[in-house]
């Protein structure tokens, strides 16, 4: 939770911590390198879905994690998410996602 707070939330109380911890990170993981290989691979774009299971069933990781860390990858190298119209992403309000304003 303070993962996310932190560096998705921007949670002053944690973002200092987290966001030193996450860049440090970031710039030695694994699973980063993984996820920078298939984007290259696939022209720099692909599917969050997509990469995902690629994540869960070629690497081994779990859904949860997999997701983790493609949320601090996005943080990490400032990229961007694209949401389909029929998206399933919600608010911490049950609000569906509108996109930024």
């Amino acid at each position: 939770m303070a993962l996310f707070s932190g560096l998705i939330q921007g949670n002053r109380n944690t973002t200092d911590t987290i966001r030193a911890f996450a860049d440090f990170y970031a710039s030695h993981c694994r699973v980063h390198a993984v996820i920078e290989q298939e984007l290259d691979s696939r022209g720099k774009q692909m599917p969050a879905s997509g990469l995902i299971q690629e994540l869960v069933h070629g690497h081994g990781l779990n859904h949860k994690l997999a997701l983790s860390y493609l949320l601090t990858f996005v943080r990490h190298a400032r990229a961007e998410i694209t949401l389909t119209t029929n998206h399933d992403v919600t608010l911490s309000s049950n609000r569906r996602f509108e996109g930024d304003l």
